[in-house]
């Protein structure tokens, strides 16, 4: 978002919140972050949402802080009145799934991520209240955007669109 406002690139993927007000975004992909664990943690016996309080007693594995869903996370468990065990933290969200699937431990990662291990023993639960992880293609208001800008945002919307009809076929 740095870099956008300081004009140093002409379009960014943002993951929502986007709070200022001269960011042009439009969603590319609306989901949302998920509890995920394998199939022999206690948590796959039930198929409810689960509460942050839920979580409070688990070794939870979470993306670093250079990622806007580690501050979505860490603000609902606040919000919660929760104080999470993070036993661990990384900006690689293969390894975090990797130690879920070998450890009884869990981590909250974006629900498309799930698709990428088709042949695994992962399992996943929605949250409650839910966090929705919504990306969206950024560029900045009121500036003079080139021919190529406005075909690359383009490709990017039509592609993303065309991957969740898709999806839905």
């Amino acid at each position: 978002q740095k870099m956008l406002l300081l004009q140093e690139i002409d379009i960014a993927f943002l993951i929502d919140p986007i709070d200022t007000p001269n960011i042009t975004h439009k969603t590319v992909v609306s989901d949302e972050a998920v509890v995920i664990f394998n199939d022999q943690h206690q948590l796959s016996q039930e198929n409810d949402a689960i509460s942050y309080s839920q979580l409070s007693n688990e070794k939870i594995l979470l993306l670093n802080d250079s990622f806007m869903l580690h501050h979505q996370i860490k603000k609902n468990f606040r919000v919660a009145d929760v104080t999470p065990y993070v036993f661990f933290e990384s900006g690689a969200w293969d390894l975090l799934v990797s130690m879920c699937e070998s450890l009884n431990m869990v981590t909250i990662l974006p629900k498309p991520i799930i698709a990428h291990y088709p042949q695994n023993n992962l399992l996943y639960r929605s949250l409650t209240p839910p966090l929705k992880w919504t990306v969206n293609i950024c560029r900045l208001d009121n500036v003079h955007h080139n021919h190529l800008t406005k075909y690359t945002e383009n490709f990017f919307l039509d592609f993303f669109n065309e991957d969740t009809q898709a999806k839905r076929d």
